[in-house]
């Protein structure tokens, strides 16, 4: 596995969301592929284990913040 995922404390999450990923980060999103599910969009995701967003604007966290702690698991660890 990659070392980035180990650095973001990915366990062994069955589902993970990966939301406005660059295309320069393509290349570790399909070897973490062979491994789990991962899912682009929160269309449909009825619970977040694992969460990882790109984003450039305040408002973007500000955004997903109110979506993700509606789906996040209980135990989830949010990282700032």
């Amino acid at each position: 596995m990659n070392p980035i995922f180990k650095k973001l404390n990915y366990k062994d999450q069955r589902q993970i969301c990966i939301i406005n990923a660059p295309s320069s980060f393509n290349k570790e999103m399909d070897e973490l592929a062979l491994l789990v599910s991962i899912k682009t969009s929160l269309t449909g995701v009825k619970k977040v284990e694992f969460f990882l967003a790109f984003v450039t604007r305040q408002q973007e966290v500000d955004d997903l913040t109110k979506k993700i702690v509606q789906l996040m698991e209980a135990d989830g660890i949010p990282l700032s």
